[in-house]
């Protein structure tokens, strides 16, 4: 979710509501206040955490084969000081 889409959202609900930089201002504003914190206790190496990469990007076969669609997603290990 992104500034633009949140504050656009909030233009469908609120069409008098404030302009785009108002909006962010306020958004700033408020989210500085929030203690936003995810505790995750766990076993070093016991867990593997997934986050899906969001929207893919095609992969187009020069030769003009099939386009693939990868499945990717990052990783990092808590305690590793490799993150790939």
């Amino acid at each position: 979710m992104t500034q633009q889409l949140l504050w656009e959202e909030y233009r469908r609900a609120n069409p008098d509501g404030y302009r785009y930089s108002r909006f962010c201002e306020l958004y700033q504003r408020w989210r500085r206040r929030q203690d936003v914190v995810l505790q995750q206790e766990h076993k070093a190496g016991e867990k593997l955490f997934v986050d899906w990469a969001g929207t893919t990007i095609p992969i187009y076969d020069p030769r003009g084969g099939m386009t693939q669609v990868p499945k990717l997603f990052p990783y990092g290990r808590r305690y590793g000081r490799d993150l790939r």
